[in-house]
């Protein structure tokens, strides 16, 4: 599956045909093919007779009754075919959940459940009650299908809590400026699925997990909250967060009561699981590295995009700033914005408004901002293309009102892949002209 942007040539135009914008859109989409989840799945898993190869590691086939093939994420559908492709009807039974606007006609053993993002619905408790419903033997294998995203697309909350109660909490966690480790603290609180609640479902299997990682550090435990992976938050740890971002007074009651009430169970001990990345935003940022500079662009500097958008914003116009011609600036992460407005927008979106506003007087200067899986914040870009030469004067009412991608609009430049079927966070790419 080639992910491309579909409005490139409509895109270049309104930059006015720039060499640098072409070059710019041609080596985000070669990094889109590089961490396409199919590809990585046979780049790093084999099966060799009776033999399954997970880079190095060798698992005999013959020593399991039943192999399960279960997942969650954006990259998980992917994965999936490949796996599938792989092992075919040695799969007991299969189940993942994904986006459910992602197409999912490859599959003829593994279920796959369309579910909601960012917040979560119907589709997402069924995906976790089929999960949740197997009753494996002793000898069985779980190939456990992890990847960003996955927080929303399976879930199955404590007993008296509701969907309802669900999506009015993801909706104040996204909106309360907590980072992702934080917010997915507070998901794992009140999960029956969440922290290493599966992998403790699933003992005494044996557990491989492959995952496309869209936490920075590559912290499984963060990663679609970590299913299969003991990583718990502490009780401390959950009152600290819903005290700094004031939760108790947004949170649903019956949530804010399971989270008052929060005591982490022990889940993972006896269990036998590995764990191995197929690919993550350090593996994009390299990416981009080489396709810029194959395109004559020097990459000079590079910045973390995880923390605060304005810090962020800060730190890359000061990096711009000491650029040369030709030189490039890139970075990987994923900042945070408080959003206080009701405008359509997007955190790769309100960093392109930022630089382009705070760049004053630069000139000649272009850029990419955009997200891996192809949707930015509540929009259907997968980010923009920015440049200092266009037009800026509507740039700071666009972002006191929280309503970037009206004005990217505006400008011609906001950028559409659809869904990539991938998430290792977000990039940036800044060339001086």
């Amino acid at each position: 599956m080639a992910v491309q942007v579909l409005n490139k040539e409509d895109v270049i135009k309104a930059l006015g045909g720039s060499r640098i914008a072409a070059g710019l859109i041609d080596s985000y989409e070669g990094v889109l093919r590089s961490i396409d989840p199919y590809s990585l799945v046979k780049k790093h898993v084999k099966v060799n007779g009776y033999q399954l190869i997970v880079d190095g590691e060798t698992l005999k086939l013959d020593d399991f009754n039943e192999i399960y093939v279960v997942g969650t994420g954006k990259a998980t559908y992917r994965m999936a075919v490949a796996v599938e492709e792989l092992l075919g009807n040695r799969i007991t039974y299969g189940v993942i959940s994904i986006p459910r606007t992602q197409e999912a006609s490859g599959l003829r053993v593994i279920s796959a459940i369309g579910a909601g993002h960012p917040l979560p619905d119907a589709g997402s408790i069924e995906a976790a009650r089929q999960m949740l419903s197997l009753r494996p033997s002793a000898r069985c294998l779980v190939i456990a299908l992890i990847s960003g995203g996955g927080s929303a697309l399976l879930e199955l909350p404590e007993d008296e809590i509701t969907l309802e109660d669900l999506v009015k909490t993801n909706d104040a966690l996204l909106r309360s400026g907590a980072t992702i480790t934080e917010v997915n603290c507070i998901r794992k609180a009140i999960s029956r699925v969440k922290g290493g609640k599966l992998l403790e479902h699933f003992k005494p299997c044996r557990v491989i997990q492959l995952t496309i990682s869209d936490v920075i550090g590559d912290d499984l435990s963060s990663v679609a909250s970590g299913p299969f992976f003991p990583g718990l938050c502490s009780k401390e740890q959950v009152e600290e967060i819903v005290k700094r971002y004031g939760l108790l007074e947004v949170l649903p009651e019956r949530v804010a009561r399971a989270v008052i009430g929060y005591a982490p169970p022990r889940v993972g001990q006896g269990t036998k699981a590995t764990y191995h990345v197929l690919a993550n935003n350090a593996f994009a940022l390299r990416k981009l590295r080489e396709e810029l500079e194959a395109r004559g662009f020097k990459v000079a500097a590079e910045i973390s995009l995880t923390n605060e958008v304005e810090s962020v914003a800060i730190k890359a116009v000061n990096e711009v700033k000491a650029l040369s011609t030709g030189q490039a600036l890139v970075g990987g992460g994923e900042a945070t914005v408080k959003v206080r407005g009701r405008g359509k927008g997007g955190r790769t979106l309100h960093l392109a408004a930022l630089l382009m506003l705070w760049l004053g007087k630069e000139s000649g200067v272009y850029g990419i901002s955009a997200t891996t899986d192809g949707m930015d914040g509540n929009t259907d870009a997968a980010g923009c293309l920015f440049s200092t030469d266009l037009n800026r004067e509507q740039l700071k009412e666009s972002l006191e009102n929280y309503d970037t991608y009206s004005e990217f609009l505006r400008l011609g430049t906001i950028i559409r892949t659809g869904y990539t079927g991938t998430n290792v966070n977000d990039l940036l790419a800044i060339v001086k002209g």
